[in-house]
């Protein structure tokens, strides 16, 4: 199964438009859907969750709440963002680019 929590949903969107504009953005999203992600809600628990390791650990808030979603579904972080190198103890993590 595939996951992608609702904030960083979010930075993908943002991100995307920013860069590249509403067509790309359109693209990515139909794309995201294609590939059948299960979106996670944000509850107070993933909240609080991403607090703490925000507060442990020099990752962007957006990145604490994929790191939450990782630990709570036992998954696999997919990223290319050195940042979660010190995080690498707490769940595997798929290096890409």
């Amino acid at each position: 199964m595939r996951f992608l929590c609702l904030i960083n949903l979010g930075e993908i969107i943002y991100l995307t438009k920013r860069r590249f504009g509403d067509e790309k953005k359109i693209d990515i999203l139909s794309r995201i859907h294609q590939i059948g992600f299960n979106l996670i809600s944000i509850s107070a628990s993933l909240v609080f969750q991403a607090a703490e390791f925000k507060a442990q650990y020099p990752l962007s808030y957006a990145g604490c709440f994929a790191l939450a979603c990782a630990v709570n579904q036992s998954a696999t972080l997919v990223t290319g963002d050195p940042e979660f190198r010190v995080v690498s103890h707490l769940i595997d993590i798929n290096w890409i680019g």
